[in-house]
């Protein structure tokens, strides 16, 4: 009978190290197959980890026919080092068990599952700060993400999102030119109108559960779903 032999680790055993490549390894888990319904579900778990009270998911269209995914809430917000936490790939996440974010990874697979640039802006105590994150910016050994200047930031937060108000508390994530619905065509817009129903059912089914018993004692909650033809212009990335 073969006995596999037994082998130990020491701190003798000579040690090499095998950084992985930013490049391939975002590469590779952009392709794990996140469908756009579960890629706005896990965005929209980070809204309700922030006790948003309020969500809006809009597709807007641009004159260009790009369709860029906004989605917005009014929770509690992030400062500057919390969302630079947020953006970074295995991020410190609660393992608590009301919260539905736990690996830290969530915001940033569903953001690039469907684009190849995102941008997130927030709002905490009235001080705001956005950062957009792109695989043209993940070379080699390194991944960094852009501070977008205040301009830009004031746009974002100063679009029209329906009843919300986040000038005080909140968040902003945009899915910059979805990949699979965007282009100069006229069927862009029935294209989003197709995504529209269905997402509304997905969503509904996908939380019901979870938001009656976290909102249930607690007041309303409510999800915005629409359209627009317009967005704000940001500068080049």
């Amino acid at each position: 009978m073969t006995t596999i032999p037994s082998i130990g680790s020491r701190s003798s055993n000579k040690k090499v190290e095998i950084p992985p490549n930013p490049v391939r390894l975002i590469e590779g888990i952009r392709k794990i197959g996140y469908s756009q319904h579960e890629a706005v579900a896990d965005i929209v778990d980070n809204s309700i980890d922030a006790k948003a009270k309020n969500i809006l998911i809009r597709f807007q269209i641009s004159k260009d026919g790009h369709v860029h995914l906004i989605i917005a809430d009014d929770g509690c917000g992030m400062s500057q080092n919390e969302l630079k936490e947020a953006m970074r790939f295995g991020s410190k996440e609660s393992s608590a068990e009301e919260r539905l974010g736990k690996f830290g990874l969530g915001l940033k697979l569903a953001c690039l599952s469907q684009s190849d640039s995102f941008i997130v802006a927030s709002v905490k105590s009235g001080k705001s700060v956005a950062k957009r994150c792109s695989t043209k910016r993940i070379t080699g050994q390194q991944y960094d993400y852009e501070v977008l200047p205040k301009r830009d930031v004031h746009a974002i937060i100063g679009m029209p999102l329906q009843s919300l108000s986040i000038h005080d508390h909140g968040t902003v994530v945009i899915c910059q030119n979805i990949s699979n619905i965007s282009g100069n065509s006229d069927e862009t817009p029935k294209k989003v109108d197709n995504l529209i129903n269905p997402l509304r059912h997905y969503l509904g089914l996908y939380f019901h559960r979870f938001l009656e018993r976290l909102f249930g004692l607690f007041g309303s909650f409510l999800f915005f779903l629409d359209k627009r033809l317009f967005i704000p212009k940001l500068r080049a990335q």
